[in-house]
């Protein structure tokens, strides 16, 4: 019982670390549509950027809880730990590649 506690606690630490992922990419996609209107640019918005943002994020997270199912908690930390580092280097080349989709002026 004391195993099953554990892993409990786990998976929570590393939900709040991924909602802390989807956090940021909720907010882009508030305030970027707002930066592009006012450098006038609104048409320009790479909305299918920020929705992958959004969407990237909650699937590592379920994709690395199927990966751990069935392995020893170690295995399964490490798990969600690249996932959670693959979601953040997702975001930030996201944020990297989102000035170079600005039309050209």
């Amino acid at each position: 019982m004391r195993a099953r506690a554990g892993l409990v606690v786990l998976v929570v630490l590393f939900a709040a670390l991924f909602a802390l992922a989807e956090l940021a990419a909720v907010s882009n996609l508030i305030a970027l549509p707002q930066v592009y209107d006012a450098l006038g640019v609104p048409e320009a918005v790479p909305w299918w950027l920020l929705v992958l943002g959004v969407a990237i994020p909650p699937a590592a997270f379920v994709v690395a809880l199927l990966l751990g199912r069935r392995r020893p908690a170690g295995d399964r930390a490490l798990l969600l730990l690249v996932g959670l580092a693959a979601a953040h280097a997702l975001a930030l080349s996201s944020v990297a590649l989102a000035p170079y989709l600005l039309p050209a002026a």
